[in-house]
């Protein structure tokens, strides 16, 4: 898997650089190597940014070059990292009391803001059936409400794989 972090293109423009300061060693070309670099940076943010290989099209010569290129072309294509979130929970209050409960696709959650401590509860089932149930305490509604919500993005992320470790379509 290709490395798209920022260091790793920040790596591979310094990368770049000395092979540029190398390559244009004269003073007369001191200006025409940091032009380069700026125009070669400007097209590697453009490339990476619509996976466009074509702006790396010159990069055709020699071995540093080529693997430069190659690295390049692989960060530009390479995919953008998913990203997922998950909804928050809503809430329905009770009519006449300081309950609260939200039913989700996994399970039931419940506040009790009627005494003091605040607790929460999930009710659920795992995937044999068997009962599935929390109970915790809370400072006020709105921490119970908080860490309600974390426990649902935690059962809800575990259950989630990295896209290249999904199943095959």
């Amino acid at each position: 898997m290709t490395d798209t972090t920022d260091a790793a293109l920040d790596a591979l423009v310094k990368r770049l650089n000395d092979k540029c300061e190398r390559e244009f060693s004269y003073d007369r070309d001191a200006d025409e190597a940091a032009d380069a670099i700026t125009a070669l940076r400007a097209r590697l943010a453009d490339a990476y940014a619509r996976g466009v290989h074509a702006a790396l099209h010159e990069f055709d010569t020699g071995t540093e070059w080529m693997e430069i290129r190659d690295a390049i072309r692989a960060l530009a294509s390479a995919p953008p990292a998913p990203v997922v979130g998950v909804k928050p929970l809503v809430w329905i209050r009770h009519p006449t009391a300081e309950v609260w409960r939200c039913d989700t696709l996994i399970g039931t959650y419940k506040i009790f803001a009627v005494k003091h401590p605040v607790s929460w509860d999930f009710d659920g089932l795992d995937n044999e059936g068997i009962s599935l149930s929390t109970s915790k305490m809370a400072q006020s509604h709105e921490a119970a409400k908080a860490a309600a919500q974390s426990d649902y993005e935690a059962r809800i992320l575990a259950a989630l794989l990295p896209q290249a470790e999904g199943r095959d379509a």
